[in-house]
């Protein structure tokens, strides 16, 4: 069974917790949440973070619900990635060079009295060369967004006893089939590694070649084309991104554009096919977090349903409860903008 500890707002140890249920939400492309059910005596006002040693993810308590002739206290809330929300890019963040060191320069420019200690990326991760402006948009959304073009995401990690927290990005390992390594990952029906699958396939907002339109007017309005069709049928669509202005003394015509597809890159993720599969796993055959984690990719096979994926781990649900935990996982292709929240 995990350890969880109740810490106060200066990570003070409280005390420890025995809860009798848990719910661990745990997302790749935005922040998770949690709800965790305690005795009451174990309950305090001053609890506000849940930590555990054996999960990546820190708690931040945002509601307390007590029942009516009950002994017990929900807390629930969200991981602490959610905590960069806090802050608003203000004023205009200007950033030039690797998309990794882009988003970390831009999380130090704005995280201000945030406690981090350190914003690192994972070792050998490697990204393209962007040019970008932004504003007014909150930390936590915009970094989310930016990293997912490249299928990256970031993490704040929390360490009890050294006391730090820190940023960290990184990029999920690809353990497909048709991956260079030796160690792969496949949930099929067949081999019975799945239970009670969901299939989501919404082709309805499908987008793949976009006009960015930037700024001045009419036919001197500077504008680029991004095209992710691959030399098919063309789905268009118009993006205003007015707001992005050029400054000929601090940008090339060349480097506008490339801000402004990067813009594009953004804004396309509003538009993919969305298509999750969700199901339980059965305890067989490969082991939770050391053979698969969050931000994984790996195989799934429904024959059944004629449905074969390579996909990433995108959120993993967890339900803790009289010492048994049981995993439901979803991957796929997730629409940016849909942040649904279980509870």
């Amino acid at each position: 069974m995990l350890e969880f500890k109740a810490l106060d707002s200066n990570f003070q140890l409280l005390t420890l917790l025995t809860p009798t249920n848990i719910q661990w939400n745990r997302k790749y492309y935005t922040y998770g949440d949690f709800t965790i059910i305690i005795p009451i005596e174990q309950y305090s006002s001053n609890i506000k973070y849940i930590y555990t040693k054996d999960r990546p993810e820190t708690g931040e308590v945002k509601k307390m619900l007590k029942m009516e002739d009950t002994k017990y206290v929900q807390l629930s809330g969200y991981f602490l990635e959610r905590t960069l929300n806090d802050k608003v890019i203000y004023p205009t963040f200007y950033g030039s060079g690797q998309l990794i060191q882009t988003v970390e320069n831009m999380i130090r420019q704005y995280k201000e009295d945030i406690p981090i200690k350190e914003i690192t990326h994972q070792e050998g991760l490697v990204s393209s060369t962007i040019e970008y402006q932004e504003t007014g948009s909150e930390l936590a959304d915009k970094c989310y967004e930016t990293l997912q073009t490249q299928e990256m995401s970031y993490k704040c990690v929390y360490n009890f006893e050294n006391d730090e927290l820190n940023v960290i990005i990184y990029k999920g390992e690809d353990k497909t089939q048709s991956a260079e390594g030796n160690e792969f990952v496949t949930f099929s029906t067949v081999q019975d590694t799945i239970k009670n699958p969901t299939i989501n396939i919404d082709k309805s907002k499908y987008k793949n070649y976009f006009i960015i339109a930037g700024s001045d007017k009419a036919e001197n309005r500077i504008v680029a084309y991004l095209d992710l069709s691959n030399g098919n049928y063309k789905y268009k669509q118009f993006i205003d991104q007015r707001d992005v202005q050029f400054d000929d003394e601090k940008q090339t015509l060349e480097e506008y554009k490339e801000e402004l597809i990067q813009k594009g890159l953004e804004k396309s993720l509003d538009y993919v096919i969305e298509q999750t599969v969700d199901f339980k796993i059965i305890p067989q055959g490969y082991e939770y977090m050391k053979d698969y984690d969050l931000g994984t990719k790996v195989d799934c096979v429904l024959d059944e349903y004629g449905i074969q994926l390579e996909a990433r781990i995108v959120e993993i649900y967890e339900v803790m409860k009289q010492g048994d935990i049981s995993v439901e996982i979803k991957i796929g292709n997730v629409i940016r903008n849909k942040n649904n929240l279980r509870r």
